[in-house]
């Protein structure tokens, strides 16, 4: 396999995962503290595995500039929703 090609992949599954951590976000105005425990460990794992692919290929290619913003956007919604201490 051809190292961009596989770059490629990798980066399409980082985006299908942020897409549907968006999607489920999207609406949220209140979560549970498990919840936000777990987006905020599946956005921690997404951001290293996002920053570990930039060190890899040139970090001036658009779509890593773009799933990187993207992540740091759905951090800041996770931040700013309310938490229930159940």
């Amino acid at each position: 396999m051809e190292k961009s090609s596989f770059y490629e992949e990798q980066l399409d599954e980082l985006e299908e995962g942020l897409q549907v951590l968006i999607s489920e976000l999207d609406s949220e105005e209140t979560i549970s503290f498990e919840q936000h425990q777990q987006y905020q460990s599946t956005l921690d794992k997404s951001i290293r595995e996002l920053n570990t692919l930039s060190q890899e290929v040139d970090a001036t290619s658009p779509t890593i500039q773009t799933n990187f913003t993207n992540l740091l956007k759905l951090q800041e919604k996770i931040v700013k929703i309310d938490v229930e201490w159940l």
